[in-house]
């Protein structure tokens, strides 16, 4: 199953992007344009719902709130390690996972593991070459 990257850039305006959510581990290391990126996402309605955990998600949940997104669709978790098991049950198959890079990768291994179809959105790194899954 491939994995997409969105890297470096803000989203084209043309871009056809869409899941049926994001997963955010909101810890310490996420850059503003990644979240800014997944903002928009939100809000322009190309992803229903967002699965948020980490130390920073209630910031994070915050500065979305303030920029529109209505609070039914942000779902907050205790624990990074149940977002994807909420998203499986809540029946969504296409992710977008947001996170530090270290950490991103492993959510991405997992999610595709559970049969997930998962793209990865990063803006302060791009995979290297032998980085791509």
């Amino acid at each position: 199953m491939a994995t997409l990257w969105a890297t470096a850039q803000p989203l084209p305006e043309s871009a056809i992007l869409s899941a049926d959510a994001l997963i955010i581990n909101a810890a310490d290391g996420i850059d503003v344009e990644t979240l800014a990126q997944a903002h928009d996402l939100l809000t322009a309605q190309a992803v229903q719902y967002a699965y948020l955990a980490g130390s920073q998600a209630n910031l994070v949940a915050h500065d979305f709130i303030h920029s529109g997104v209505g609070t039914e669709r942000l779902r907050y978790l205790d624990s990074v390690t149940s977002l994807l098991a909420s998203a499986r049950a809540d029946g969504c198959r296409r992710l977008i996972v947001v996170a530090p890079y270290g950490q991103q990768l492993a959510l991405v291994r997992q999610a595709q593991t559970m049969g997930f179809r998962v793209m990865a959105l990063t803006g302060d790194r791009s995979p290297e070459p032998g980085e791509w899954l």
